[in-house]
């Protein structure tokens, strides 16, 4: 039977908040024809490869298993975040539809989230999901620094470890310290290690130090968190390209095939091949810290679900072998991994990985965070243009906000600011406090009353709304804290008497952060994106309103 023409499109491609966007993974699962479908749950990190493998395999004789019927396996790769995929698994897979079908092979990035799903299953009063199974092969974790950076500090005839970053980070005196007054402070770019790998990795490595001090220096010294650390990087080649790379933060805990594909010219570290962007003035010195660190080892592993049919695994276990053949090792190397090998998710490096994060959110550094949300007219139309029964704009933005509040710990600080024009009773006719800032555990229940009351008003002042926000943080400014506004509008400014967006723009700067979602094709993209270019944030894309979880989550989980 021929069959070269059916395997998971991996389709990448910039969306609307470029550069502050990720190139998102849009996979279409062919029909396997009568082969039996083996569906990959992958990280994207490494989903492409995946999907390179399976379009290869599907078109080999690999696929063709030996006995049973159907007598050969079709792999479909899904891209899924790791961290996502440890709470589908715990709910049962909700939403195939959304995040693929239940998977009969799981590639996360890295074995520590195996040990995570299997705790958290055991917690649950159930079996394990997964035993042991195979590295796609490894990448190193590392501190991506601005080279000049990196030589201040002795690299590469000096080695570097997390208590030499912490002393830079406590040292009041900064980059001074090292001949470089205009540096400024040691500041750090991590993403929470509840959704990285890099993150969650370097957290493991951090608890495993004698002295605690190291981490908590370290914690006080990040400038903000996020869902993934590519964002740090896409903010530092921009910067790079304005000849200011220095000027935003002094390190990022990352991988080194990130910092590979940057210095090759990907802004982000995700697509080392884009053709339409240049290598950066200042390259990235990928560190490894001297006092440990782990690796990523991408295993694949078959799932113990009652979904993975028999001639599904045997697929996935066919599949795992055909990456350890010599040629698609070849393959595998050329991409950046180092050989792989067996994993054992209960191995004694990574027995503590739940502990570790618990250290963390103990000493993480808090947030001081307004949520300005949008209720304009607009809001109240449908999520779905084309179907009069689907749910409004607004239903779909509250429940957003709701799950995303869970990002927050109890004694960070958050309040709710609504905009619109012609508002009778608040601080301003363009916008409103409905709930103030004030501490998580003290604020759930007002929230929860606040949003639930949320209704469109009329006109959208944004402007006006996003600088009185920022204001209000400037004013009440915390430097131990990470001070943030949450802006989410679906339109533009319309406010005539306030319509001056260069005017905003020069208005806005660190360290206040302002995390922008542009929500609905009539969200002005380039406006928003502009405003957390303008303090060095992130812009999350939400054009498909139907992804405005993930961008609330994206949001929230920045501060």
């Amino acid at each position: 039977m021929k069959r070269v023409a059916l395997f998971a499109a991996l389709v990448v491609a910039f969306t609307a908040c470029t550069h502050d966007t990720p190139p998102a993974t849009t996979v279409h699962l062919d029909d396997p024809g009568r082969c039996t479908p083996v569906d990959v749950a992958a990280a994207p990190e490494i989903a492409g490869l995946l999907g390179d493998l399976a379009h290869s395999f599907n078109a080999s004789s690999a696929a063709r298993l030996r006995a049973g019927t159907p007598a050969c396996a079709f792999v479909r790769v899904q891209p899924v975040e790791s961290s996502a995929a440890v709470q589908y698994f715990l709910d049962g897979w909700p939403r195939p539809d959304q995040h693929g079908p239940p998977p009969a092979l799981w590639a996360p990035s890295s074995s520590a989230w195996l040990t995570l799903v299997n705790g958290r299953f055991r917690n649950a009063g159930r079996p394990a999901l997964v035993a042991g199974g195979t590295s796609l092969g490894h990448t190193g974790v590392v501190v991506a620094m601005p080279a000049p950076m990196a030589t201040a500090l002795g690299w590469p005839a000096r080695r570097i470890g997390w208590r030499d970053l912490a002393d830079l980070a406590a040292n009041p005196r900064g980059w001074a310290a090292y001949g470089h007054p205009e540096w400024g402070a040691f500041r750090l770019g991590k993403a929470k290690p509840t959704h990285a790998s890099d993150a969650l990795l370097s957290t493991i490595a951090l608890s495993r130090l004698t002295d605690a001090s190291t981490a908590i220096a370290l914690e006080s010294s990040v400038v903000y968190y996020g869902d993934a650390s590519w964002r740090f990087l896409d903010n530092w080649f921009r910067l790079d390209q304005k000849h200011l790379p220095l000027s935003y933060v002094s390190a990022v805990v990352t991988d080194q095939r990130a910092v590979t594909a940057y210095n090759a010219g990907s802004a982000n570290g995700l697509i080392p091949d884009n053709k339409h962007l240049k290598r950066p003035h200042t390259p990235l010195a990928a560190v490894v810290p001297s006092d440990g660190t782990l690796d990523a080892d991408n295993p694949l592993v078959v799932p113990d679900g009652s979904w993975v049919r028999p001639d599904a695994r045997a697929g996935a276990a066919a599949f795992v072998a055909y990456t350890r053949s010599a040629a698609v090792q070849k393959k595998i190397v050329a991409a950046g991994l180092h050989p792989g090998d067996a994993i054992d998710p209960a191995s004694p490096e990574l027995r503590g990985t739940a502990a570790a994060l618990d250290a963390w959110a103990r000493i993480r550094k808090r947030a001081r965070v307004l949520v300005l949300f949008d209720v304009s007219d607009s809001m109240g139309d449908n999520s779905d243009p084309k179907d009069p029964k689907s749910p409004t704009k607004i239903a779909l933005a509250k429940h957003a906000l709701l799950a995303g509040l869970s990002e927050l710990g109890p004694d960070d600080e958050v309040g709710l600011r609504v905009f619109t024009t012609d508002i009778r009773k608040g601080g301003s006719p363009s916008w409103a406090d409905v709930v103030p800032i004030g501490r998580f555990d003290r604020q759930r229940r007002p929230l929860m009353r606040a949003v639930a009351a949320l209704a469109p008003g009329k006109g959208s002042p944004l402007y006006a709304a996003a600088r009185a926000s920022y204001d209000t943080l400037a004013r009440q400014y915390d430097r131990k804290r990470i001070n943030a506004v949450v802006l989410l509008t679906d339109g533009y400014n319309e406010d005539e008497h306030d319509n001056n967006r260069q005017a905003l723009l020069a208005h806005l700067r660190e360290p206040i952060r302002m995390f922008t979602i542009a929500y609905s094709p009539d969200a002005d993209l380039s406006t928003l994106r502009r405003i957390a270019q303008a303090t060095n944030a992130q812009c999350f894309d939400a054009t498909d309103p139907t992804g405005i979880d993930d961008a609330f989550e994206g949001a929230l989980a920045s501060v």
